[in-house]
């Protein structure tokens, strides 16, 4: 029997312990160690790429038309995560012309999958609702290598060699192969670029307007169609939206907050300062996730979608809730009983 939820989960820092992105690069660098032949001298140290960036961010915050103080609503916040966009693919672009990934094998970066750690219970809890729930569930990441996170998930056991594994998918930027399997260089060339929470909350919108059992392809036609028309195709048998699955979304950061309040129900993982002062200083409130709890507020929202003041001038449907819910670590998903409250405990 397949369940009426899917689960989106937010990869770095929420199905890892820290974030990944200096891993995929190491295999850049460790290929370009390993050849010979190569010529490393224009290609500038990991340190480099991270203090540029993070001083492209903290101009980009400085010079920003709206200042934090004043951005009290939704809409506003959301706008300035959006605007982020340019700092992070100027990032992408010094990173091309590098030509860091220039050479580098699918075998480089499972390599570093090894080096991975996982937040305890994650396994467990993404196991259970993939093979006993039969939860659809989907890995969404701004990290550039799906590879790469395939074979985290596969080296823990949460998914198989296939890449639709029976209800796993995983959406993510990709470093761009040649027909030999080695790196030309470019990032981001695959059918999901995710370089911000607007293109997660994106991708979670063509994911609702597909039928429940769509391919990634499926899924990639949907959202390039919503990123060049502005609208999705929900089909000549489209249904009722109270009869569509229902869409859980779980993140750690800022970076993850529209996905989260566009969602059914937004989980956040851990107590970042950044994600819940924001939320504090935008009027979200942040509740412990509980079936009670979760299911008094849907009905809840559900009485006020028609009310404007739900979303603050966001555009329809950017926001699904005030709420957003919290766990500390992914053991406190079988004790909310959420997830498993028909089919027993975790």
């Amino acid at each position: 029997m397949t369940s009426d939820m899917i689960l989106l989960v937010d990869f770095d820092e929420t199905i890892t312990v820290e974030d990944t992105l200096h891993l995929v690069a190491d295999a850049a660098y460790q290929a370009h160690a390993n050849d010979d032949a190569a010529s490393d001298d224009a290609i500038p140290s990991w340190s480099h790429f991270s203090e540029t960036y993070m001083a492209d961010y903290t101009a980009f915050a400085a010079s920003y038309n709206v200042a934090l103080a004043q951005r009290t609503t939704i809409a506003a916040e959301l706008a300035y995560l959006a605007a982020l966009d340019s700092v992070e693919e100027a990032s992408v672009r010094r990173v091309e012309q590098s030509r860091l990934f220039r050479g580098v094998t699918s075998a480089d970066l499972t390599t570093q999958a090894l080096r991975v750690r996982l937040q305890p219970g994650v396994g467990a809890v993404l196991r259970r609702c993939r093979e006993e729930m039969h939860m659809r569930i989907g890995v969404v990441s701004v990290n550039w290598s799906g590879l790469f996170i395939h074979e985290v998930l596969r080296l823990n056991g949460i998914c198989s060699d296939d890449d639709e594994d029976d209800g796993l998918q995983i959406f993510c930027n990709d470093i761009d192969l040649d027909t030999a399997g080695r790196g030309t260089g470019l990032l981001t060339t695959g059918s999901f670029c995710m370089r911000t929470g607007a293109h997660k909350a994106e991708l979670l919108a063509a994911i609702r307007a597909s039928p429940f059992t769509a391919s990634r392809e499926d899924i990639a036609t949907q959202l390039a169609n919503s990123r060049l028309h502005g609208t999705l195709n929900t089909g000549t048998d489209d249904i009722s939206i109270t009869r569509r699955p229902k869409i859980i979304y779980i993140g750690d950061s800022t970076g993850d907050l529209a996905p989260l309040l566009k969602a059914d129900v937004g989980v956040i993982l851990g107590d970042k300062k950044s994600l819940r002062d924001t939320c504090a200083r935008i009027g979200i409130d942040i509740r412990t996730l509980d079936t009670r709890g979760v299911e008094g507020d849907r009905r809840l929202v559900s009485n006020r979608r028609s009310s404007s003041s739900l979303h603050d001038g966001a555009a329809d449907d950017a926001v699904r809730s005030r709420v957003l819910y919290s766990i500390s670590s992914w053991h406190d998903i079988p004790s909310s009983g959420y997830f498993g409250r028909s089919s027993g405990a975790f």
